[in-house]
């Protein structure tokens, strides 16, 4: 074997042993018990060696800098997706960030019927109060709550496929002036309205009344008796909105938006657009 082979085939010292030598010659020449030729060829053979011991001290340094690095952005996704409080985590989309699908009402459990689906349009308080009709909550909404409200099929009641509902439950009125953001996917626009009025009928707008005449009759095969909530074969309402809101956040009848609580600490937040 060549000696060039034989310097291929031997082992680096490590940064260690590097170290350890060089610590010794530095010793013995503090003791003045080495010959001084000696001491120079050695300091030599140490400074030979340092490029060798700046290239491990970089590669350490790089390691600590990558896991410097990995910490911080481990640090930085826990607070985003932690931030949030746990009940801010069931909004479904970007557009409903920050709302929640339950609220705790004296002490009671509200739950939203739908975080998505089909909108109708509403007339406007006025207009039914001229027919002589009264929404549901009439009595506990004010006059800006009348022209910004939403209509749903809150779950204090059960719901027939034909809008009758029976079993009131206690909760009915804690749903009365809660706000609820309503998005637009489509326009990306959002507006917060008041729960004034309960509805719409399960059958409107559903594929099976489209096929049926768009009546109440037949009852759908998936929904033949009561229920507080949407099977999950419904593809019908499942809200609706007065004109204002609708035009705001430029929406149409039968299309779908999403919709969620604000929650209890934003709850004071007037009805309205959302800039």
């Amino acid at each position: 074997m060549s000696d060039d082979e034989g310097k291929k085939d031997s082992k680096e010292p490590s940064l260690g042993q590097e170290l350890g030598d060089a610590e010794a010659i530095g010793q013995v020449a503090l003791e003045g018990g080495a010959d001084p030729i000696t001491d120079v060829r050695a300091a030599g053979a140490v400074v030979r060696e340092a490029p060798s011991l700046l290239k491990k001290g970089l590669q350490v340094c790089l390691v600590y800098a990558l896991m410097g690095a990995a910490f911080v952005m481990i640090f930085v996704i826990t607070i985003n997706n932690g931030g949030l409080k746990p009940d801010e985590a069931n909004a479904s989309t970007v557009g409903l960030a920050g709302t929640v699908t339950e609220l705790q009402v004296n002490g009671k459990t509200i739950k939203l019927p739908s975080t998505k689906g089909k909108v109708g349009g509403e007339e406007r308080v006025t207009a039914l109060n001229a027919k002589g009709q009264h929404i549901t909550f009439e009595k506990y909404c004010d006059a800006q709550e009348k022209i910004w409200y939403i209509t749903m099929r809150w779950p204090y009641v059960e719901w027939a496929w034909n809008g009758t509902a029976r079993s009131s439950d206690s909760t009915s009125s804690l749903f009365a002036r809660q706000k609820i953001l309503v998005y637009n996917p489509t326009t990306k626009k959002s507006v917060v309205v008041a729960i004034c009025e309960a509805g719409p009928a399960p059958w409107t707008g559903s594929t099976w009344a489209a096929q049926h005449g768009n009546k109440s009759a037949p009852f759908a095969p998936y929904w033949t008796s009561y229920s507080r909530f949407d099977p999950p074969e419904a593809d019908g309402r499942v809200a609706g909105l007065p004109p204002e809101p609708m035009s705001a956040i430029g929406a149409h009848t039968n299309d779908i938006l999403e919709y969620g609580f604000l929650p209890t600490e934003k709850q004071n937040t007037p009805v309205g657009t959302v800039n």
